[in-house]
């Protein structure tokens, strides 16, 4: 779906993310990397930090470029404000919020000239040729699979917008949450999915898309769950009517949740094995996600005690997820990037293992960036998944050699030990000179020393200073991670993680 973006702001989406989990880097690296000339490259960044603002791309004679910005900035408002630099994004959120009846309409509202919509229009048609939607040109609306549009427009407003306040009016914005509220109700959802932020967001934003969709006369024609009516308030009942123009019969509830409300989601995991008999397609994804699960637990040597939940909520998300999962941006993308840092063994295995899933490959074979979104639910409903992959990190035998005191050996053992837990298995050395430590060298793995050691030892030798800082750390676990990464450890989970201590 980047793809949408026009060249000049799909150049900006590549070096944004090739500079903004990154450290410095210079204009010649990065032009050779992304392979843009370096007179194009110094122009897009002058571009970039006109609308990234308050977060910057800095420059400094000696270390070359990076992205900087204040800690109450986050990376999203980067990939948010980039949004408003494209043309073709600002015309397809125009035409769910907006009824045109020419191109004339489009053009004056985004004071743009007739041929440039055209040529616009015609070119995001043709990147949304593998998709089952389209901008029709008569009626000026997406059209073609309401359930894809639905999803696409959805991943759209949570990309660009961190939430409604942002887009809606105060009055409209409170009209949906009485909307949410009084629908969330009358379901069995958990108390967190009724009082978390996040969770809420999300379907406020998912009921303004289908809104916007129902007032142009397009729905979603999927089968529908049988449930009783829903008793809305007179007070919603009223002020929907008079803020939409639209009646909130039962035929427009489900338009608005169909996500919830059709056969295919479940609320509760007894509701959904009793269901699954009768359905093929349905037990074989259930068959799949518990051989995934158990093949995790194997290889990684962990036990899955909320298997039912996280098995109820990758399979809702599997049958419900229709169309795409990622626009410019993926939070769980983010999150699989950041956690490999840590756990990289771990991260990488149960990647494999989503992808290998026969059902995921039918029924997502374009969505690469779905197996981050059923990875990032995985582990965050997992409540002691860190817990227990620490216990399973590799410990390397590791000796202290010197030339400062014993009581500064036994700080530094100590010292490390905090940090780094159970990865290294810490002694002091009893050699008594080099000569000695190069001897029985072959009995340790790892040597930490402040002393340069020309003698070659039968084991790697890394140097700290005496009180070791976060370039300390960062050397040891960068070491750590190349002993351990080792074919015969294939399926150890090798931990990558900075202490917060040291890593903040």
């Amino acid at each position: 779906m980047k793809n949408i973006l026009e060249k000049r702001t799909e150049r900006h989406l590549l070096i944004l993310n090739n500079m903004i989990y990154n450290n410095w880097t210079t204009i010649s690296n990065l032009s050779k990397k992304i392979k843009i000339p370096e007179r194009t490259l110094k122009k897009d960044i002058s571009e970039i930090n006109e609308y990234i603002y308050p977060a910057k791309i800095e420059s400094n004679y000696k270390f070359g470029i990076r992205i900087t910005r204040p800690l109450n900035i986050s990376t999203t408002f980067i990939y948010n404000s980039l949004f408003n630099q494209s043309i073709s994004f600002l015309i397809i959120e125009n035409l769910l919020t907006n009824k045109y009846t020419s191109i004339g309409q489009i053009s004056d509202e985004l004071f743009l000239s007739d041929s440039t919509v055209k040529r616009e229009i015609k070119r995001i048609n043709e990147v949304l040729q593998a998709s089952n939607f389209s901008i029709c040109t008569t009626n000026l609306d997406m059209v073609g699979d309401e359930q894809e549009i639905s999803q696409f427009y959805y991943q759209y407003f949570l990309e660009k917008y961190n939430y409604l306040d942002e887009l809606l009016s105060s009055h409209e914005l409170k009209l949906i949450n009485l909307l949410v509220d009084e629908f969330l109700s009358y379901y069995d959802f958990s108390v967190h999915e009724t009082t978390n932020f996040a969770h809420l967001n999300k379907i406020r934003i998912m009921a303004y898309v289908n809104i916007c969709r129902i007032k142009k006369k397009n729905v979603v024609t999927t089968g529908k769950k049988s449930c009783p009516p829903h008793q809305f308030s007179h007070n919603l009942l009223y002020r929907f009517r008079s803020f939409y123009g639209l009646s909130l019969t039962q035929e427009h509830i489900y338009q608005i949740f169909h996500y919830f409300l059709n056969p295919n989601y479940y609320f509760s995991y007894e509701q959904l094995i009793q269901d699954v008999k009768s359905n093929i397609s349905s037990q074989k994804i259930v068959s799949e996600l518990l051989r995934s699960l158990k093949k995790i637990e194997e290889r990684q040597q962990v036990s899955i005690k909320n298997r039912e939940e996280i098995i109820l909520s990758l399979f809702n998300i599997i049958k419900n997820t229709v169309g795409p999962t990622k626009i410019l941006y993926s939070p769980e993308e983010e999150f699989f990037s950041s956690l490999s840092l840590f756990y990289q063994k771990f991260t990488g295995e149960v990647k494999r293992i989503f992808e290998e899933c026969i059902e995921l490959k039918q029924t997502h074979k374009r969505e690469y960036s779905f197996v981050y979104k059923l990875i990032f639910q995985l582990i965050t409903l997992w409540p002691d998944m860190n817990e227990q992959i620490e216990q399973n990190v590799p410990s390397l035998n590791t000796v202290l050699f010197f030339n400062t005191s014993y009581g500064h050996q036994q700080f530094l053992k100590y010292d490390i030990q905090n940090h780094l837990q159970q990865r290294l298995n810490l002694t002091l050395s009893t050699d008594k000179s080099l000569e000695e430590l190069q001897k029985n060298s072959q009995n340790y793995e790892l040597i930490i020393s402040n002393i340069p050691m020309e003698k070659k030892m039968s084991c790697p030798v890394i140097t700290i200073q005496t009180n070791p800082v976060l370039q300390d750390f960062e050397n040891i676990l960068s070491l750590y991670n190349q002993l351990t990464n080792t074919p015969e450890n294939e399926y150890s989970a090798t931990v990558q993680k900075v202490n917060s201590k040291y890593k903040h």
